[in-house]
């Protein structure tokens, strides 16, 4: 269904607006972890006050994305997408998590980067398949693995549904388009980027929860 692919698409372009702004503010990646744990593990050999700040910042993005996939995990508790679980809740309590970073971002900057990395991976776990479709909004490895995959199999032959390859390209190109929108919001909205993404995660949850009942 079409609200599926544009709800896919609004949480990727938000997830990546909030990456955008913590890579240009503390260059700590906060939706996808897969550098940071190189990082992490390049500090902590290296020597010197940076490498152990550095190790602090990746260890609080780590905790807190695998903390919020936990979360996820509980309180959706199913892997597959189903319009009966309480994604609108999720949702707004992702905007939540984020406008209490946005407060926090200030004076204690390790929390809000916790509570921004709880927050996308709450969003990672909330639904990870769709009809055979593996589900990724905070990340593009593996969607751009699963375009190539699939272009591979038809080439190959073998049948693929044209709405797979369509629907990862649609989230991979709402991605980007997030990370322009982040940097342009991070350069003009003057230390309120976390306050407007998370205002619009709220109010995304929130419309998502009274369309579902009507």
């Amino acid at each position: 269904p079409r609200f599926v692919l544009l709800g896919g698409c609004a949480l990727a372009a938000l997830a990546s607006a909030v990456n955008v702004h913590f890579l240009l503010a503390s260059g700590i990646s906060v939706s996808h972890l897969t550098g940071d744990l190189a990082r992490l593990g390049a500090g902590l050999l290296a020597d010197g006050g940076p490498a152990l700040r550095e190790v602090a910042w990746l260890s609080c993005a780590l905790a807190g994305f695998v903390l919020g996939a936990l979360a996820a995990g509980f309180f959706v508790h199913h892997p597959v997408f189903t319009i009966e679980r309480p994604y609108g809740r999720s949702i707004v309590a992702i905007g939540t998590l984020l406008l209490a970073a946005w407060g926090m971002e200030r004076r204690i900057p390790l929390a809000a980067t916790f509570l921004a990395a709880g927050a996308c991976g709450m969003q990672n776990g909330l639904a990870t398949h769709y009809r055979g479709l593996v589900l990724r909004t905070t990340h593009v490895t593996g969607v751009l693995t699963d375009i190539g995959q699939m272009l591979g199999l038809r080439l190959a032959g073998h049948a693929v549904y044209a709405w797979k390859i369509q629907g990862q390209t649609a989230i991979f190109v709402a991605f980007f388009a997030g990370s322009v929108g982040g940097a342009v919001l991070h350069l003009g909205a003057e230390g309120a980027t976390l306050g407007v993404l998370g205002v619009a995660y709220v109010a995304a949850g929130s419309a998502w929860s009274v369309a579902k009942r009507t």
